[in-house]
C-alpha cells in the first residue's frame, strides 16, 4: 500500500513575520489615528481650559481674606536665578538668564509664595493651608502640608533651617525645612488667662529671637474689638522653638497701646499709647527712654527699625526725622527733609522720570511737578542702614547720612505717588510710572542710563539682589508679567507653559 501523499507546504512565514501586515492593516491603523486624534484633542482641552480656568469661588462662610480674586504677582529667588511668576491660582518658575521655563508647581489656588533664604524651597499660601515645597528640581513635590481656616503667619529661623506657622484658628507648628517633617505642633488658643475663663486676645505677631532659640508671639487683648484698630493689653508669650513649650512666663506691657511693629531680631517693640510711641525691652518688657511725640498731631508717623535693627527712624509732621540708637533711645541724628526740599543745592543736577531718559542735561532740566509740598511721603533705610532714603509729598527724593542727618549726593525728582526703593544688594534706587523703569545710583542719586521702557503699562516692579534683572507687572492691556535685562534694557521673553502668555502691545513711544 503506497504511503499517503503530503500536501504540499506553503511558505508563509513571511507573511506571519512581517509586521507591516499588521501596522498596516486598515482596522488597526484606523484605530491607531482614532487614539491620537483623542490624546491631540484632549491636551488642547485641558490647555484651553487651564488659560480659561475662573478664580477660585468657595462654597459657603469663608474667611475675608478668600473673598478676593487670585492677584498676580512675580519674585526672584535669594540667588536671583529664577524667577516665579503666580497668575490665577498657578505658579512657573523660570531660568532669568534664558527665560526657559524650569516646570510649573502642581499646587493651585495659591494666594502667594515665598522663598527660603537659600532658595531651595517655598512656601505657599493656599486656600487649603500653607505648604512648603521643594523647588530643586521638578515636579516641586511637597513637603509638607497644614490645613489652615484663616490668614496665617508663617517665618524662617535665622538660619532657615525651620519653618514656624501660626495660625489663630488652628493650630501652631514648626517644620524641618529640609525634610518638610513636623518637629512640633500645639493647638492655637486664642484667649488669654485660665482654660474656659480667659478674654478674647488677637494675634499681632510672631517672630525668631535669642539667636533662632525662642519663638515671641506678640497678643492683644482688645478694649474694643467692634472698633476694628487693636487697642488694648499687649501680651507677650515666649515658646522654645524646639519644643513649641513655653520657655518663660507670659508678661503684659502696662497700659493700653496699639501695636506698630518689631524689629528683625524681635528684640524691640514699638506701639502708640496715650503719651506716645513706646518702644519696649521684649526681654525684659521694660520701657526704653520716654515716649516719642509726634510734631504735628494727626499727621501719618514714619517709625522704621534699620536692617541690623541698632537704630529707629522716627517722624510725624515738622519736616523732621529724627534717628535713635534702640539700646537707650540715644538720640543719634535729625534729618530735615522740608529745608531741602525748599532749597536744593545750588546746581544739583535732577534726575527724575520726566528728564532721566536724557541723564546728561539732567541739571537744566525742570520736569513738570505738582505744587511743591514738603510734607513726607516715604523714608527709608538703605540694606545696610548708612543712608535713608526719602521723598516728599511734592516729589523731592533725597540720599542722607544716618550717622549724621547730612544730605548726600544730588536732589533728584520724581512723582511722590510712586514706589521709590533701594535694590536688594543697596546700589540702585529704583523708581517707576505707569510706562518705564527709572535707576539712580544708590550714592549719588544720578541717573543710570535710558530709562526702561515697558510695552503695555505696569504697576509693579522687582529688582533681582544683584541688580540685574527686573520684573514688571501691569494690568493694561491685561495681566502682564515681564523680565527684563537691566544692562541691555531688552526683555527676556519668558516661555510659559502653563501661565497664560502677556498679549502683544505696541512698544511704548519714548
Amino acid at each position: 500500500m503506497p504511503p499517503p501523499t503530503q500536501p504540499p507546504k506553503t511558505d508563509d512565514t513571511s507573511v506571519k513575520s512581517n509586521p507591516l501586515n499588521f501596522v498596516f492593516n486598515p482596522v488597526v491603523l484606523a484605530g491607531f489615528i482614532s487614539l491620537l486624534v483623542l490624546v491631540v484633542a484632549w491636551q488642547l482641552f485641558r490647555r484651553t481650559a487651564e488659560e480659561n480656568r475662573p478664580p477660585y469661588q468657595p462654597q459657603g462662610p469663608v474667611p475675608d481674606v478668600l473673598q478676593v480674586e487670585f492677584q498676580s504677582s512675580a519674585s526672584f529667588s535669594p540667588d536671583g536665578r529664577r524667577a516665579l511668576l503666580l497668575s490665577k491660582g498657578r505658579g512657573e518658575l523660570f531660568d532669568v538668564s534664558t527665560g526657559r521655563s524650569l516646570g510649573a508647581l502642581q499646587e493651585r489656588d495659591i494666594a502667594g509664595a515665598d522663598f527660603s533664604p537659600d532658595g531651595k524651597r517655598l512656601v505657599l499660601n493656599t486656600l487649603s493651608g500653607v505648604q512648603l515645597i521643594d523647588v530643586t528640581a521638578p515636579p516641586y513635590p511637597a513637603l509638607a502640608h497644614l490645613t489652615t481656616s484663616s490668614q496665617p503667619l508663617y517665618r524662617f529661623a535665622p538660619d532657615g533651617k525651620r519653618l514656624l506657622v501660626v495660625d489663630e484658628a488652628t493650630s501652631s507648628s514648626m517644620f524641618d525645612v529640609a525634610t518638610g517633617a513636623q518637629l512640633w505642633s500645639f493647638p492655637y488658643r486664642a484667649t488669654e488667662g485660665q482654660a474656659g475663663a480667659g478674654v478674647p486676645a488677637s494675634l499681632q505677631e510672631v517672630a525668631f529671637t535669642a539667636g533662632g532659640a525662642e519663638v515671641l508671639v506678640v497678643r492683644c487683648i482688645e478694649r474694643n474689638p467692634s472698633e476694628g484698630a487693636a487697642v488694648g493689653e499687649i501680651r507677650l508669650h515666649w515658646w522654645a522653638a524646639a519644643t513649641g513649650e513655653a520657655a518663660r512666663a507670659p508678661l503684659a506691657l502696662p497700659g493700653a497701646q496699639l501695636f506698630q511693629c518689631i524689629n528683625s531680631g524681635g528684640t524691640r517693640l514699638l506701639a502708640a499709647g496715650e503719651a506716645g510711641l513706646n518702644l519696649w525691652d521684649t526681654g525684659s518688657g521694660s520701657l526704653i527712654g520716654k515716649p516719642l511725640k509726634p510734631q504735628v498731631e494727626g499727621e501719618d508717623a514714619t517709625m522704621v527699625f534699620s536692617p541690623d535693627d541698632r537704630r529707629l527712624m522716627f517722624g510725624a509732621g515738622g519736616g523732621v526725622l529724627h534717628i535713635y540708637d534702640t539700646s537707650d533711645l540715644r538720640a543719634v541724628a535729625e534729618i530735615r527733609y522740608a529745608q531741602a526740599a525748599a532749597a536744593p543745592a545750588p546746581g544739583a543736577g535732577a534726575a527724575s522720570p520726566t528728564n532721566a531718559a536724557s541723564p546728561t542735561n539732567a541739571a537744566s532740566a525742570t520736569p513738570p511737578a505738582p505744587d511743591r509740598d514738603d510734607a513726607l511721603n516715604l523714608a527709608n533705610f538703605s540694606p545696610d542702614g548708612k543712608k535713608v532714603l526719602t521723598c516728599t509729598v511734592g516729589g523731592d527724593v533725597r540720599l542722607w547720612d544716618a550717622a549724621t542727618g547730612q544730605a548726600t549726593g544730588v536732589p533728584a525728582r520724581t512723582v511722590s505717588e510712586l514706589p521709590l526703593f533701594f535694590s536688594p544688594d543697596g546700589r540702585v534706587v529704583v523708581s517707576n510710572d505707569a510706562t518705564a523703569v527709572y535707576f539712580w545710583d544708590a550714592t549719588t542719586l544720578r541717573a543710570l542710563g535710558e530709562p526702561l521702557r515697558v510695552p503695555g503699562g505696569l504697576d509693579f516692579v522687582s529688582i533681582s539682589q544683584d541688580s540685574r534683572h527686573v520684573l514688571t507687572s501691569g494690568d493694561s492691556p491685561g495681566i502682564t508679567t515681564r523680565l527684563f535685562d537691566v544692562a541691555t534694557r531688552r526683555e527676556i521673553v519668558l516661555a510659559r507653559t502653563v501661565l497664560p502668555a502677556p498679549p502683544v502691545a505696541a512698544p511704548a513711544t519714548p
